[in-house]
């Protein structure tokens, strides 16, 4: 996914001038400049008015607007209204809905509900901040017990240790620091472990010239728990194939009170989308126009076997496609085996927005590139009902 770029001017145009200036307001800044007179997109005069600040205040400003910028992402409005729905504010979740764009529902949860340690505004901010990075691909593990994790400060340690103690033959994980986030629809728990990572020295430039900085950066195991379902998807840096089944059960030990249940480590089943009266039935408020099968990998199952990956053009069917490349019972005879499946699923615009296309990975036995934005948990939840994802 990568972090969000930022640039000041196209915030401020992005952001409506009336709520640009409470927060200039609430900060005790620009009271020379009456910022809601001005024309929509009219930015000019704020950067010139930005410009006249000392360094440290205007780094101040851009830094807790890129904040702001972070957490107003297409996924960050059902995460903002989630986040003050837990927090006992289900009217100022709504309320959300009837701002103008999602860089004014961010800035309007800062000025209500930040920037303080802990509040609304921060741990949302924490949320985007970790969805932000490029996670390794999800595993998904079933079959684990329905349970509601335990999710204090006791639970929390005990995790990032489990994590240090999986991660030490790697001289990996020193220090462990686990974040955990609630969100709805699905109702899932995402569990964040930042860990330490080898030293780095980079070559670096400042006042002074170019020198180096020895740090250690941290990178992220993430758990996302879907409790009522029982699945467990997992992000981690694999090396070994039993990895994310030992993480798995470092997990179910430290945080799910039973502890107890067999995960189902093949929790994709992908072959059916070979099958010529294979559908895929969809409910008309999900405003999912068209899903297809774009591209499909075989592998041969044998130490150092081959590999055969074929995508096809979107105006041909899939079995139309196979059959005039490729003989699938001859290839199975060769020991080869459906690995992977690249689907495509269309969206229907709404208003004057044409159509938006998501395309995803489905890698057998577990793994997906799907992530947590909110389009993705309706696929998600689709896989289950077209029984290709236990």
């Amino acid at each position: 996914m990568g972090m969000m770029h930022f640039e000041l001017s196209s915030f401020l145009r992005q952001t409506p001038n009336a709520l640009l200036s409470e927060y200039f307001r609430a900060r005790g800044l620009l009271d020379h400049l009456d910022v809601a007179a001005l024309r929509p997109h009219q930015v000019q005069p704020m950067l010139d008015a930005l410009g006249t600040l000392d360094e440290p205040a205007r780094a101040s400003i851009e830094d807790e607007l890129r904040d702001v910028h972070l957490v107003a992402r297409r996924a960050g409005v059902s995460a903002m209204q989630d986040e003050l729905a837990l927090r006992g504010q289900p009217a100022a979740a709504a309320s959300l809905s009837a701002l103008a764009n999602d860089h004014a529902r961010a800035l309007r949860v800062l000025l209500d509900h930040g920037p303080a340690s802990g509040g609304a505004f921060d741990a949302l901010r924490g949320f985007a901040m970790a969805r932000s990075h490029d996670l390794p691909r999800l595993r998904r593990r079933s079959g684990l017990p329905p349970e509601r994790p335990q999710v204090d400060a006791e639970a929390r340690h005990r995790l990032a240790e489990a994590v240090r103690a999986h991660l030490r033959p790697q001289a990996r994980g020193q220090h462990c620091e686990v974040r955990v986030y609630e969100r709805f629809n699905p109702h899932r728990y995402c569990f964040f472990v930042y860990a330490q990572d080898h030293t780095a020295a980079p070559l670096t430039i400042d006042g002074e010239g170019l020198g180096t900085t020895v740090f250690s950066p941290a990178f992220e195991v993430a758990f996302i728990w879907r409790w009522e379902e029982g699945v467990l998807e997992v992000g981690a840096p694999v090396s070994r194939p039993g990895d994310v089944d030992a993480l798995v059960a470092r997990f179910r030990e430290a945080v799910l009170p039973g502890g107890g249940g067999d995960a189902n480590a093949r929790s994709l089943r992908l072959h059916p989308v070979l099958d010529p009266h294979f559908r895929f039935p969809t409910d008309a408020r999900d405003g999912i126009l068209q899903v297809d099968v774009a591209g499909v990998r075989f592998v041969e199952q044998r130490a150092r076997g081959g590999r055969l990956e074929l995508v096809r053009s979107p105006d041909e069917e899939l079995l139309t496609f196979l059959q005039r490349v490729v003989n699938l019972e001859d290839l199975y005879d060769r020991g080869f085996d459906l690995s992977m499946v690249k689907m495509r699923v269309v969206w229907r615009g709404r208003g004057r927005c044409k159509p938006t296309t998501t395309t995803f990975h489905l890698v057998m036995p577990d793994g997906t590139d799907l992530s947590d934005e909110p389009k993705h948990q309706v696929i998600r939840r689709y896989l289950a009902r077209w029984q290709l994802a236990a």
